[in-house]
């Protein structure tokens, strides 16, 4: 059986001129990073990469970096019937 899931995901954005703008689910790896709620997904996101936002040579050209937000994900959970 199966059980429709909502979690909380971040959002990797950048914007460059040379490559356009760029999104991708942040990975740990192996698989997405996965939070139970927006609010730990926005601690994480302040606490891991906070300085993208002190870093003016960072948010502009080449890189275009942005902090990564907190994107809804709805999942399928599997369990045994």
């Amino acid at each position: 059986m199966m059980d429709a899931c909502s979690r909380w995901g971040l959002l990797w954005r950048s914007s460059s001129h040379r490559h356009g703008q760029r999104e991708s689910l942040l990975w740990d790896g192996i698989q997405p990073l996965i939070f139970p709620n927006r609010s730990a997904a926005r601690q994480y996101s302040r606490r891991k990469y906070g300085y993208i936002n002190t870093r003016p040579d960072l948010r502009a050209e080449p890189y275009g970096w942005r902090m990564p937000s907190p994107v809804h994900i709805l999942g399928i959970q599997w369990r045994k019937a």
